[in-house]
């Protein structure tokens, strides 16, 4: 068994989620994990904003570019990259 200790970041979390319809209940349950982790001081949801609203993935990476080039130190987020990050762990 490998055991990893990861040092705390310099400064408190800002990360962006986005998503889509097929992640939304993955993405909200992952929203609250975050906002309760006390190294994390900002969450910031850029959609979807319910299981029915059917907008094209991209618009919402997109918006999470942008949140992210207007929040330095921001980390974007989404399922499927944590999805990957939970089948190759670093």
């Amino acid at each position: 068994m490998v055991v990893k200790t990861i040092a705390p970041p310099a400064a408190p979390l800002r990360i962006v989620l986005g998503g889509d319809e097929a992640g939304f209940a993955y993405k909200a349950a992952i929203f609250q994990d975050l906002e309760d982790d006390p190294r994390v001081s900002l969450v910031t949801d850029v959609g979807p904003y319910s299981v029915s609203d059917t907008t094209a993935y991209p618009h919402y990476a997109v918006a999470a570019a942008r949140k992210v080039r207007l929040l330095p130190s921001s980390l974007p987020i989404t399922p499927s990259k944590l999805s990957n990050l939970a089948r190759h762990p670093s």
